[in-house]
Protein backbone atom coordinates (compact mmCIF):
# COMPACT_ATOMS: atom_id res chain seq x y z
CA UNK A 1 0.00 0.00 0.00
CA UNK A 2 1.28 3.46 -0.89
CA UNK A 3 1.35 5.98 1.95
CA UNK A 4 -1.63 8.28 2.07
CA UNK A 5 -0.87 11.67 0.50
CA UNK A 6 1.86 10.28 -1.76
CA UNK A 7 1.74 11.60 -5.33
CA UNK A 8 3.92 10.83 -8.32
CA UNK A 9 4.23 13.17 -11.34
CA UNK A 10 5.95 12.28 -14.62
CA UNK A 11 7.07 14.98 -17.06
CA UNK A 12 8.47 13.95 -20.48
CA UNK A 13 11.81 15.63 -21.16
CA UNK A 14 13.27 13.75 -24.11
CA UNK A 15 16.67 15.08 -25.23
CA UNK A 16 16.06 18.61 -23.89
CA UNK A 17 18.29 18.26 -20.78
CA UNK A 18 21.12 17.05 -23.05
CA UNK A 19 20.64 19.97 -25.45
CA UNK A 20 20.47 22.40 -22.54
CA UNK A 21 23.72 21.07 -21.09
CA UNK A 22 25.50 21.41 -24.44
CA UNK A 23 24.24 24.99 -24.86
CA UNK A 24 26.03 25.80 -21.62
CA UNK A 25 29.18 23.79 -22.41
CA UNK A 26 29.64 25.51 -25.79
CA UNK A 27 29.53 28.88 -24.06
CA UNK A 28 26.36 30.09 -25.75
CA UNK A 29 24.64 31.08 -22.48
CA UNK A 30 27.65 32.99 -21.19
CA UNK A 31 28.19 34.95 -24.41
CA UNK A 32 24.52 35.94 -24.78
CA UNK A 33 24.33 36.89 -21.08
CA UNK A 34 27.40 39.10 -21.43
CA UNK A 35 26.38 40.87 -24.65
CA UNK A 36 22.66 41.03 -23.82
CA UNK A 37 22.47 41.70 -20.07
CA UNK A 38 19.23 40.80 -18.37
CA UNK A 39 16.82 43.64 -17.76
CA UNK A 40 15.83 43.63 -14.06
CA UNK A 41 12.21 44.05 -15.16
CA UNK A 42 12.28 40.80 -17.15
CA UNK A 43 11.46 37.53 -15.45
CA UNK A 44 13.66 35.65 -17.94
CA UNK A 45 16.90 36.73 -19.64
CA UNK A 46 17.78 36.69 -23.32
CA UNK A 47 20.17 33.78 -22.74
CA UNK A 48 17.29 31.62 -21.50
CA UNK A 49 15.13 32.76 -24.44
CA UNK A 50 17.87 31.74 -26.88
CA UNK A 51 18.26 28.40 -25.08
CA UNK A 52 14.50 27.84 -25.26
CA UNK A 53 14.42 28.56 -29.00
CA UNK A 54 17.38 26.25 -29.65
CA UNK A 55 15.77 23.47 -27.63
CA UNK A 56 12.50 24.08 -29.47
CA UNK A 57 14.25 23.72 -32.84
CA UNK A 58 16.31 20.65 -31.93
CA UNK A 59 13.44 19.09 -29.99
CA UNK A 60 11.51 18.62 -33.21
CA UNK A 61 8.70 21.18 -32.76
CA UNK A 62 10.13 23.60 -35.35
CA UNK A 63 7.72 26.46 -34.70
CA UNK A 64 8.96 29.62 -33.05
CA UNK A 65 5.51 30.87 -32.22
CA UNK A 66 3.17 30.08 -29.33
CA UNK A 67 6.20 28.94 -27.35
CA UNK A 68 4.24 29.44 -24.17
CA UNK A 69 1.97 26.52 -25.11
CA UNK A 70 5.02 24.34 -25.70
CA UNK A 71 6.74 25.27 -22.42
CA UNK A 72 3.57 24.55 -20.43
CA UNK A 73 4.11 20.86 -21.19
CA UNK A 74 7.61 20.99 -19.68
CA UNK A 75 9.02 21.37 -16.17
CA UNK A 76 10.72 24.63 -17.15
CA UNK A 77 12.26 25.09 -13.71
CA UNK A 78 14.39 22.00 -14.41
CA UNK A 79 15.80 23.52 -17.59
CA UNK A 80 15.97 27.22 -16.68
CA UNK A 81 16.15 27.40 -12.90
CA UNK A 82 13.83 28.42 -10.06
CA UNK A 83 11.22 31.09 -10.57
CA UNK A 84 10.92 30.57 -14.34
CA UNK A 85 7.37 29.91 -15.54
CA UNK A 86 6.01 28.92 -19.00
CA UNK A 87 4.24 32.26 -19.51
CA UNK A 88 7.60 34.03 -19.38
CA UNK A 89 8.34 32.69 -22.92
CA UNK A 90 5.61 34.59 -24.71
CA UNK A 91 5.81 35.55 -28.37
CA UNK A 92 6.33 39.18 -27.41
CA UNK A 93 9.25 38.29 -25.11
CA UNK A 94 10.94 36.19 -27.78
CA UNK A 95 10.46 39.01 -30.31
CA UNK A 96 12.22 41.42 -27.92
CA UNK A 97 14.99 38.85 -27.54
CA UNK A 98 15.50 38.80 -31.31
CA UNK A 99 15.63 42.61 -31.31
CA UNK A 100 18.29 42.53 -28.59
CA UNK A 101 20.35 39.97 -30.50
CA UNK A 102 20.28 42.16 -33.59
CA UNK A 103 21.29 45.24 -31.58
CA UNK A 104 24.20 43.35 -29.99
CA UNK A 105 25.28 42.11 -33.43
CA UNK A 106 24.59 38.57 -34.57
CA UNK A 107 28.08 38.29 -36.04
CA UNK A 108 29.59 39.52 -32.77
CA UNK A 109 27.69 36.94 -30.72
CA UNK A 110 28.60 34.07 -33.05
CA UNK A 111 32.26 35.11 -33.25
CA UNK A 112 32.51 35.20 -29.44
CA UNK A 113 31.08 31.67 -29.22
CA UNK A 114 33.45 30.50 -31.96
CA UNK A 115 36.46 32.11 -30.29
CA UNK A 116 35.62 30.28 -27.06
CA UNK A 117 35.61 27.00 -28.99
CA UNK A 118 38.83 27.82 -30.84
CA UNK A 119 40.53 28.61 -27.52
CA UNK A 120 40.28 24.97 -26.44
CA UNK A 121 43.71 23.42 -26.06
CA UNK A 122 42.74 20.00 -27.43
CA UNK A 123 41.62 21.25 -30.85
CA UNK A 124 43.78 20.89 -33.99
CA UNK A 125 45.61 23.94 -35.33
CA UNK A 126 45.44 22.70 -38.92
CA UNK A 127 41.97 22.35 -40.42
CA UNK A 128 39.71 23.13 -43.35
CA UNK A 129 36.83 25.59 -43.49
CA UNK A 130 33.97 24.77 -45.87
CA UNK A 131 32.17 27.78 -47.29
CA UNK A 132 29.15 28.34 -49.54
CA UNK A 133 26.22 30.70 -50.12
CA UNK A 134 22.54 30.11 -50.81
CA UNK A 135 19.35 32.12 -51.17
CA UNK A 136 16.70 32.46 -48.45
CA UNK A 137 13.14 33.19 -49.61
CA UNK A 138 10.82 35.39 -47.53
CA UNK A 139 7.06 35.93 -47.52
CA UNK A 140 4.87 38.86 -46.62
CA UNK A 141 5.24 42.59 -46.08
CA UNK A 142 7.63 44.11 -43.53
CA UNK A 143 7.31 47.22 -41.45
CA UNK A 144 9.21 50.27 -42.70
CA UNK A 145 12.74 50.43 -44.07
CA UNK A 146 15.43 48.35 -42.36
CA UNK A 147 18.47 50.10 -40.88
CA UNK A 148 21.32 50.83 -43.25
CA UNK A 149 23.36 47.84 -42.04
CA UNK A 150 20.45 45.38 -42.22
CA UNK A 151 20.07 43.12 -45.30
CA UNK A 152 17.36 44.11 -47.78
CA UNK A 153 14.86 41.67 -49.20
CA UNK A 154 14.82 42.08 -52.98
CA UNK A 155 14.39 39.90 -56.03
CA UNK A 156 17.47 38.07 -57.28
CA UNK A 157 18.73 34.78 -58.66
CA UNK A 158 16.88 32.19 -56.59
CA UNK A 159 18.73 29.00 -55.76
CA UNK A 160 15.41 27.76 -54.35
CA UNK A 161 13.85 28.14 -57.82
CA UNK A 162 11.35 30.66 -56.43
CA UNK A 163 11.89 33.80 -58.55
CA UNK A 164 8.42 34.99 -57.49
CA UNK A 165 9.60 35.60 -53.91
CA UNK A 166 11.92 38.22 -52.50
CA UNK A 167 15.01 36.80 -50.88
CA UNK A 168 18.18 37.25 -48.87
CA UNK A 169 21.60 35.75 -49.63
CA UNK A 170 22.83 33.54 -46.79
CA UNK A 171 26.52 32.67 -46.35
CA UNK A 172 27.88 29.96 -44.07
CA UNK A 173 31.31 28.60 -43.12
CA UNK A 174 31.79 25.31 -41.26
CA UNK A 175 34.82 24.09 -39.34
CA UNK A 176 36.39 20.98 -40.88
CA UNK A 177 34.83 17.56 -40.56
CA UNK A 178 33.18 18.64 -37.28
CA UNK A 179 30.83 20.92 -39.20
CA UNK A 180 30.73 23.57 -36.46
CA UNK A 181 29.53 26.94 -37.83
CA UNK A 182 32.31 29.54 -37.70
CA UNK A 183 30.63 32.42 -39.48
CA UNK A 184 27.27 33.20 -41.02
CA UNK A 185 26.21 36.26 -42.97
CA UNK A 186 23.08 37.66 -44.60
CA UNK A 187 23.25 39.98 -47.58
CA UNK A 188 20.78 41.76 -49.84
CA UNK A 189 18.87 39.34 -52.04
CA UNK A 190 20.69 40.40 -55.22
CA UNK A 191 24.23 40.26 -53.82
CA UNK A 192 26.76 38.61 -56.13
CA UNK A 193 28.69 35.53 -55.02
CA UNK A 194 31.95 37.38 -55.64
CA UNK A 195 31.08 40.13 -53.14
CA UNK A 196 29.70 37.64 -50.59
CA UNK A 197 32.85 35.49 -50.82
CA UNK A 198 35.15 38.51 -50.42
CA UNK A 199 33.22 39.73 -47.37
CA UNK A 200 33.30 36.23 -45.86
CA UNK A 201 37.05 35.85 -46.39
CA UNK A 202 37.74 39.16 -44.67
CA UNK A 203 35.52 38.15 -41.74
CA UNK A 204 37.25 34.78 -41.34
CA UNK A 205 40.67 36.43 -41.49
CA UNK A 206 39.72 38.60 -38.50
CA UNK A 207 38.12 35.71 -36.61
CA UNK A 208 40.51 32.76 -36.92
CA UNK A 209 43.81 32.76 -34.97
CA UNK A 210 46.83 33.76 -37.06
CA UNK A 211 48.80 30.69 -36.00
CA UNK A 212 46.17 28.33 -37.46
CA UNK A 213 46.88 26.67 -40.81
CA UNK A 214 43.50 27.10 -42.55
CA UNK A 215 42.41 25.78 -45.95
CA UNK A 216 39.19 27.23 -47.35
CA UNK A 217 37.15 24.72 -49.37
CA UNK A 218 34.46 25.97 -51.73
CA UNK A 219 32.69 25.34 -55.00
CA UNK A 220 33.50 26.80 -58.42
CA UNK A 221 32.30 30.30 -57.41
CA UNK A 222 35.49 30.56 -55.35
CA UNK A 223 37.73 30.30 -58.43
CA UNK A 224 37.94 33.97 -59.31
CA UNK A 225 41.20 35.90 -59.76
CA UNK A 226 40.40 38.53 -57.11
CA UNK A 227 38.76 36.10 -54.68
CA UNK A 228 41.73 33.73 -54.76
CA UNK A 229 44.09 36.69 -54.43
CA UNK A 230 42.22 37.83 -51.34
CA UNK A 231 42.42 34.32 -49.89
CA UNK A 232 46.18 34.10 -50.32
CA UNK A 233 46.67 37.63 -49.03
CA UNK A 234 44.72 36.70 -45.87
CA UNK A 235 47.04 33.76 -45.27
CA UNK A 236 44.58 31.02 -46.26
CA UNK A 237 45.06 28.05 -48.54
CA UNK A 238 42.29 26.87 -50.85
CA UNK A 239 40.76 23.79 -52.47
CA UNK A 240 38.00 24.34 -55.00
CA UNK A 241 36.27 23.04 -58.10
CA UNK A 242 37.13 24.48 -61.51
CA UNK A 243 34.18 25.57 -63.63
CA UNK A 244 33.68 24.09 -67.11
CA UNK A 245 34.01 27.57 -68.57
CA UNK A 246 37.78 27.59 -67.86
CA UNK A 247 39.97 26.64 -70.82
CA UNK A 248 42.59 25.19 -68.47
CA UNK A 249 39.99 22.65 -67.35
CA UNK A 250 39.36 21.40 -70.87
CA UNK A 251 43.08 21.29 -71.64
CA UNK A 252 43.92 19.27 -68.52
CA UNK A 253 41.06 16.81 -69.03
CA UNK A 254 42.21 16.23 -72.62
CA UNK A 255 45.78 15.75 -71.46
CA UNK A 256 44.71 13.27 -68.80
CA UNK A 257 42.62 11.25 -71.29
CA UNK A 258 45.34 11.32 -73.94
CA UNK A 259 47.76 9.85 -71.37
CA UNK A 260 45.46 6.87 -70.84
CA UNK A 261 42.85 8.33 -68.47
CA UNK A 262 43.71 6.03 -65.56
CA UNK A 263 45.80 7.67 -62.87
CA UNK A 264 45.93 6.47 -59.28
CA UNK A 265 42.97 5.69 -57.05
CA UNK A 266 41.87 8.73 -55.04
CA UNK A 267 38.86 7.23 -53.27
CA UNK A 268 35.80 5.07 -53.60
CA UNK A 269 32.19 5.11 -52.43
CA UNK A 270 30.27 2.02 -51.34
CA UNK A 271 27.21 1.22 -53.49
CA UNK A 272 23.66 1.52 -52.23
CA UNK A 273 22.95 -2.07 -53.25
CA UNK A 274 25.34 -4.96 -52.66
CA UNK A 275 25.09 -6.19 -56.25
CA UNK A 276 26.28 -2.83 -57.62
CA UNK A 277 30.00 -2.00 -57.96
CA UNK A 278 31.51 0.78 -55.83
CA UNK A 279 32.09 4.21 -57.33
CA UNK A 280 35.79 4.54 -58.09
CA UNK A 281 37.59 7.87 -58.36
CA UNK A 282 40.96 8.00 -60.14
CA UNK A 283 43.08 10.97 -61.05
CA UNK A 284 46.40 12.73 -61.34
CA UNK A 285 47.98 16.10 -60.50
CA UNK A 286 49.21 18.67 -62.99
CA UNK A 287 50.75 22.12 -62.73
CA UNK A 288 49.40 24.91 -64.94
CA UNK A 289 49.22 28.71 -64.79
CA UNK A 290 46.18 30.38 -63.23
CA UNK A 291 45.39 34.10 -63.10
CA UNK A 292 45.42 35.47 -59.53
CA UNK A 293 45.13 39.09 -58.45
CA UNK A 294 46.08 40.09 -54.93
CA UNK A 295 44.50 43.23 -53.42
CA UNK A 296 46.10 46.39 -54.80
CA UNK A 297 48.33 44.48 -57.24
CA UNK A 298 48.05 43.69 -60.96
CA UNK A 299 46.85 40.27 -62.06
CA UNK A 300 49.56 37.68 -62.65
CA UNK A 301 49.88 34.11 -63.88
CA UNK A 302 50.81 31.76 -61.04
CA UNK A 303 51.76 28.11 -61.38
CA UNK A 304 48.97 26.28 -59.57
CA UNK A 305 48.24 22.65 -58.81
CA UNK A 306 45.27 20.98 -60.47
CA UNK A 307 43.90 17.49 -59.82
CA UNK A 308 41.96 15.83 -62.66
CA UNK A 309 39.46 13.27 -61.32
CA UNK A 310 37.56 10.58 -63.24
CA UNK A 311 34.36 9.15 -61.71
CA UNK A 312 33.23 5.64 -62.67
CA UNK A 313 29.67 6.51 -61.65
CA UNK A 314 29.64 9.46 -64.04
CA UNK A 315 31.02 7.25 -66.81
CA UNK A 316 28.22 4.74 -66.31
CA UNK A 317 25.59 7.50 -66.15
CA UNK A 318 26.78 9.28 -69.30
CA UNK A 319 27.02 6.06 -71.31
CA UNK A 320 23.54 5.01 -70.20
CA UNK A 321 22.00 8.37 -71.13
CA UNK A 322 23.89 8.88 -74.41
CA UNK A 323 21.41 7.10 -76.78
CA UNK A 324 18.49 9.06 -75.33
CA UNK A 325 20.38 12.35 -75.63
CA UNK A 326 21.30 11.60 -79.24
CA UNK A 327 17.69 10.85 -80.16
CA UNK A 328 16.35 13.90 -78.36
CA UNK A 329 18.85 16.24 -80.00
CA UNK A 330 18.22 14.71 -83.46
CA UNK A 331 14.49 15.32 -83.18
CA UNK A 332 15.05 18.90 -82.04
CA UNK A 333 17.49 19.63 -84.87
CA UNK A 334 15.22 18.19 -87.54
CA UNK A 335 12.38 20.34 -86.26
CA UNK A 336 14.55 23.46 -86.29
CA UNK A 337 15.86 22.71 -89.80
CA UNK A 338 12.31 22.20 -91.10
CA UNK A 339 11.34 25.61 -89.75
CA UNK A 340 14.47 27.33 -91.05
CA UNK A 341 14.24 25.96 -94.60
CA UNK A 342 10.83 27.60 -95.03
CA UNK A 343 12.30 31.04 -94.40
CA UNK A 344 13.41 33.25 -97.30
CA UNK A 345 16.31 35.71 -97.16
CA UNK A 346 16.81 38.66 -99.46
CA UNK A 347 20.54 38.84 -98.67
CA UNK A 348 23.08 36.04 -99.08
CA UNK A 349 25.08 37.22 -96.04
CA UNK A 350 21.96 37.07 -93.83
CA UNK A 351 21.31 33.50 -94.99
CA UNK A 352 24.91 32.53 -94.18
CA UNK A 353 24.61 33.96 -90.67
CA UNK A 354 21.34 32.08 -90.10
CA UNK A 355 22.99 28.87 -91.30
CA UNK A 356 25.91 29.39 -88.91
CA UNK A 357 23.56 29.99 -85.99
CA UNK A 358 21.63 26.83 -86.83
CA UNK A 359 24.81 24.75 -87.10
CA UNK A 360 25.96 26.01 -83.68
CA UNK A 361 22.88 24.46 -82.04
CA UNK A 362 24.21 20.97 -82.76
CA UNK A 363 26.12 19.53 -79.79
CA UNK A 364 26.50 15.80 -80.46
CA UNK A 365 25.67 15.88 -84.18
CA UNK A 366 27.50 17.36 -87.14
CA UNK A 367 25.02 19.63 -88.90
CA UNK A 368 25.88 21.19 -92.25
CA UNK A 369 23.46 23.74 -93.67
CA UNK A 370 23.93 25.22 -97.12
CA UNK A 371 22.52 28.32 -98.81
CA UNK A 372 20.60 27.94 -102.06
CA UNK A 373 19.66 30.70 -104.48
CA UNK A 374 16.07 30.58 -105.74
CA UNK A 375 14.06 32.71 -108.15
CA UNK A 376 10.57 33.55 -106.95
CA UNK A 377 7.84 35.51 -108.76
CA UNK A 378 7.90 39.20 -108.00
CA UNK A 379 4.82 41.16 -107.16
CA UNK A 380 3.15 42.60 -110.28
CA UNK A 381 2.73 46.32 -110.73
CA UNK A 382 -0.59 48.06 -111.18
CA UNK A 383 -2.55 47.50 -114.42
CA UNK A 384 -2.80 44.65 -116.88
CA UNK A 385 0.49 43.24 -118.21
CA UNK A 386 1.18 43.48 -121.91
CA UNK A 387 0.52 40.44 -124.03
CA UNK A 388 3.47 38.05 -123.97
CA UNK A 389 5.25 39.93 -121.16
CA UNK A 390 7.01 37.52 -118.79
CA UNK A 391 6.26 37.81 -115.12
CA UNK A 392 9.17 39.43 -113.28
CA UNK A 393 11.14 37.41 -110.70
CA UNK A 394 13.18 38.16 -107.54
CA UNK A 395 16.30 36.45 -106.25
CA UNK A 396 15.95 34.98 -102.73
CA UNK A 397 18.05 32.64 -100.65
CA UNK A 398 16.98 29.72 -98.51
CA UNK A 399 18.68 27.22 -96.24
CA UNK A 400 19.19 23.63 -97.32
CA UNK A 401 20.07 20.66 -95.13
CA UNK A 402 23.22 19.08 -96.51
CA UNK A 403 24.29 16.77 -93.69
CA UNK A 404 23.10 15.57 -90.28
CA UNK A 405 25.27 12.80 -88.85
CA UNK A 406 26.59 11.82 -85.43
CA UNK A 407 29.81 13.66 -84.58
CA UNK A 408 32.24 11.22 -82.89
CA UNK A 409 34.64 14.00 -81.88
CA UNK A 410 31.87 16.03 -80.25
CA UNK A 411 30.65 12.95 -78.39
CA UNK A 412 34.15 12.19 -77.14
CA UNK A 413 34.64 15.77 -75.95
CA UNK A 414 31.23 15.78 -74.24
CA UNK A 415 31.86 12.46 -72.51
CA UNK A 416 35.28 13.64 -71.33
CA UNK A 417 33.81 16.83 -69.90
CA UNK A 418 30.91 15.11 -68.13
CA UNK A 419 32.85 12.16 -66.67
CA UNK A 420 35.74 14.20 -65.23
CA UNK A 421 36.05 17.15 -62.89
CA UNK A 422 39.06 19.24 -61.94
CA UNK A 423 40.09 20.50 -58.50
CA UNK A 424 42.50 23.36 -57.88
CA UNK A 425 44.64 24.09 -54.82
CA UNK A 426 47.67 26.09 -53.81
CA UNK A 427 49.04 23.13 -51.80
CA UNK A 428 52.07 21.99 -53.79
CA UNK A 429 53.62 19.75 -51.15
CA UNK A 430 52.82 16.22 -52.38
CA UNK A 431 53.84 14.53 -49.11
CA UNK A 432 51.65 16.59 -46.77
CA UNK A 433 48.89 17.08 -49.35
CA UNK A 434 48.76 14.08 -51.70
CA UNK A 435 46.05 13.88 -54.36
CA UNK A 436 43.99 11.66 -52.07
CA UNK A 437 43.85 14.36 -49.39
CA UNK A 438 42.95 17.13 -51.85
CA UNK A 439 40.12 14.96 -53.18
CA UNK A 440 38.94 13.95 -49.68
CA UNK A 441 38.81 17.54 -48.44
CA UNK A 442 36.71 18.60 -51.40
CA UNK A 443 34.34 15.66 -50.86
CA UNK A 444 33.74 16.99 -47.33
CA UNK A 445 32.04 19.95 -49.02
CA UNK A 446 28.85 17.89 -48.67
CA UNK A 447 28.86 19.00 -45.02
CA UNK A 448 27.73 22.51 -45.89
CA UNK A 449 25.36 21.39 -48.64
CA UNK A 450 23.80 18.46 -46.75
CA UNK A 451 22.20 17.76 -43.37
CA UNK A 452 25.01 19.52 -41.49
CA UNK A 453 24.40 22.76 -43.37
CA UNK A 454 21.95 24.23 -45.88
CA UNK A 455 19.74 21.15 -46.18
CA UNK A 456 19.14 21.18 -42.43
CA UNK A 457 18.63 24.95 -42.33
CA UNK A 458 16.15 24.87 -45.22
CA UNK A 459 14.53 21.64 -44.07
CA UNK A 460 14.18 20.92 -40.34
CA UNK A 461 15.58 24.33 -39.43
CA UNK A 462 13.04 26.15 -41.58
CA UNK A 463 15.04 29.34 -41.99
CA UNK A 464 12.99 30.00 -45.13
CA UNK A 465 10.43 31.13 -45.90
CA UNK A 466 9.98 33.49 -42.98
CA UNK A 467 7.59 36.17 -41.80
CA UNK A 468 8.79 37.99 -38.71
CA UNK A 469 7.41 41.53 -39.37
CA UNK A 470 10.92 43.04 -39.12
CA UNK A 471 13.87 42.17 -41.36
CA UNK A 472 16.18 42.65 -38.37
CA UNK A 473 14.51 39.70 -36.67
CA UNK A 474 15.23 37.48 -39.66
CA UNK A 475 18.95 38.08 -39.17
CA UNK A 476 18.62 37.46 -35.42
CA UNK A 477 16.63 34.27 -35.98
CA UNK A 478 19.32 33.22 -38.45
CA UNK A 479 21.79 33.47 -35.57
CA UNK A 480 19.56 31.27 -33.37
CA UNK A 481 19.36 28.67 -36.13
CA UNK A 482 23.14 28.74 -36.55
CA UNK A 483 23.58 28.20 -32.80
CA UNK A 484 21.15 25.27 -32.99
CA UNK A 485 23.13 23.91 -35.93
CA UNK A 486 26.32 24.28 -33.88
CA UNK A 487 24.86 22.17 -31.06
CA UNK A 488 23.54 19.60 -33.54
CA UNK A 489 26.80 19.23 -35.47
CA UNK A 490 28.91 19.18 -32.30
CA UNK A 491 26.90 16.24 -30.95
CA UNK A 492 27.04 14.36 -34.25
CA UNK A 493 30.79 14.87 -34.76
CA UNK A 494 31.79 14.17 -31.15
CA UNK A 495 29.78 10.94 -30.87
CA UNK A 496 30.96 9.68 -34.26
CA UNK A 497 34.61 10.36 -33.41
CA UNK A 498 34.28 8.62 -30.04
CA UNK A 499 32.52 5.59 -31.55
CA UNK A 500 35.22 5.26 -34.21
CA UNK A 501 37.95 5.49 -31.58
CA UNK A 502 36.27 2.90 -29.37
CA UNK A 503 35.08 0.75 -32.28
CA UNK A 504 31.59 0.74 -30.80
CA UNK A 505 28.02 1.35 -32.00
CA UNK A 506 24.80 2.74 -30.56
CA UNK A 507 21.21 1.64 -31.27
CA UNK A 508 19.57 2.94 -34.43
CA UNK A 509 15.92 2.61 -33.40
CA UNK A 510 14.27 3.62 -36.65
CA UNK A 511 15.95 0.77 -38.54
CA UNK A 512 16.19 -1.50 -35.51
CA UNK A 513 19.91 -1.97 -35.80
CA UNK A 514 23.14 -0.46 -34.50
CA UNK A 515 25.18 2.24 -36.23
CA UNK A 516 28.72 3.54 -35.87
CA UNK A 517 27.93 6.82 -37.69
CA UNK A 518 24.78 8.19 -36.02
CA UNK A 519 23.28 11.52 -36.94
CA UNK A 520 22.38 13.96 -34.19
CA UNK A 521 18.74 13.00 -34.74
CA UNK A 522 19.60 9.39 -33.83
CA UNK A 523 21.10 10.67 -30.56
CA UNK A 524 17.97 12.75 -29.86
CA UNK A 525 15.81 9.68 -30.43
CA UNK A 526 18.03 7.65 -28.09
CA UNK A 527 17.25 10.17 -25.32
CA UNK A 528 13.55 10.54 -26.24
CA UNK A 529 12.46 8.30 -23.33
CA UNK A 530 13.82 10.56 -20.58
CA UNK A 531 11.25 11.63 -17.99
CA UNK A 532 11.38 13.68 -14.84
CA UNK A 533 9.61 11.92 -11.98
CA UNK A 534 8.61 14.01 -8.94
CA UNK A 535 7.59 12.19 -5.77
CA UNK A 536 5.66 14.29 -3.24
CA UNK A 537 4.20 13.52 0.19
CA UNK A 538 1.42 15.73 1.55
CA UNK A 539 2.30 18.39 -1.00
CA UNK A 540 6.01 18.43 -0.13
CA UNK A 541 8.52 17.28 -2.76
CA UNK A 542 10.55 14.40 -1.37
CA UNK A 543 12.49 13.23 -4.41
CA UNK A 544 13.21 14.13 -8.05
CA UNK A 545 14.49 11.42 -10.37
CA UNK A 546 15.49 11.22 -13.99
CA UNK A 547 13.98 8.06 -15.41
CA UNK A 548 14.77 6.32 -18.67
CA UNK A 549 18.57 6.20 -18.46
CA UNK A 550 20.36 3.07 -19.65
CA UNK A 551 23.89 1.96 -20.56
CA UNK A 552 23.67 3.35 -24.11
CA UNK A 553 22.66 6.81 -22.94
CA UNK A 554 25.36 6.82 -20.28
CA UNK A 555 27.96 5.91 -22.91
CA UNK A 556 26.86 8.85 -25.08
CA UNK A 557 26.99 11.21 -22.09
CA UNK A 558 30.53 10.01 -21.37
CA UNK A 559 31.54 10.69 -25.00
CA UNK A 560 30.20 14.24 -24.64
CA UNK A 561 31.96 14.80 -21.32
CA UNK A 562 28.72 14.83 -19.31
CA UNK A 563 27.19 12.78 -16.53
CA UNK A 564 23.64 11.89 -15.57
CA UNK A 565 23.72 14.17 -12.55
CA UNK A 566 24.75 17.14 -14.72
CA UNK A 567 21.58 16.88 -16.82
CA UNK A 568 19.57 18.16 -13.85
CA UNK A 569 22.19 20.35 -12.21
CA UNK A 570 23.30 22.64 -15.03
CA UNK A 571 21.87 25.63 -13.20
CA UNK A 572 23.46 27.17 -10.13
CA UNK A 573 20.32 26.56 -8.10
CA UNK A 574 17.68 23.84 -8.13
CA UNK A 575 14.07 24.12 -7.10
CA UNK A 576 13.92 20.56 -5.85
CA UNK A 577 16.50 18.28 -4.23
CA UNK A 578 18.19 15.90 -6.69
CA UNK A 579 17.45 12.25 -6.20
CA UNK A 580 19.19 9.01 -7.02
CA UNK A 581 19.06 6.93 -10.15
Amino acid sequence: MLPKGLTVEAHPLGPLPLVNALITDLGIRDVVSELCPRDPRSQVGDADCVAAMVMNILGGRIALYRMESWTRKLPVWTLFGPGIEPEHFSDARLARCLDHLFEAGSDTILSRVVQAYLAREERSREYCVHHDTTSVSVYGAYEGEPPGWAPRMVYGFSKDHRPDLKQLVFGLSLHGSAGLPLMSTMFDGNTSDKFANTFHIEGLAGLLPEQDDVTLVGDSKLVDAQTLGGLLDAGFHFVSLVSRSFKVRRDLVDRFCDEGGQGSELGRTAPRRKKDPPTLYTGRSYTAPLTIQRPGQPAEKVDTRFVVVRSSALVEKVERQLPKRLGKEEDALKKRVAQATRERFACYEDAQKAAARLESEAKLWRLVVGVEQVEVPAKRGRGRPKKGQARPTETHYQLVLEELVVDPQAIEADVRSKTHFVLVTDHHEANAWPDTRVFAEYRHQHLIEGHAGFRWIKGPGQVAPLLLKKPERIEALGLVLILALMVRNYVQWTVREALALRRETIPYYNRKRDTHKPTAEVVWELFSELQLVIISLDGQVERVELQGMDIDKERVLQMLGLSKAELLSRRSKSRYPAGGS
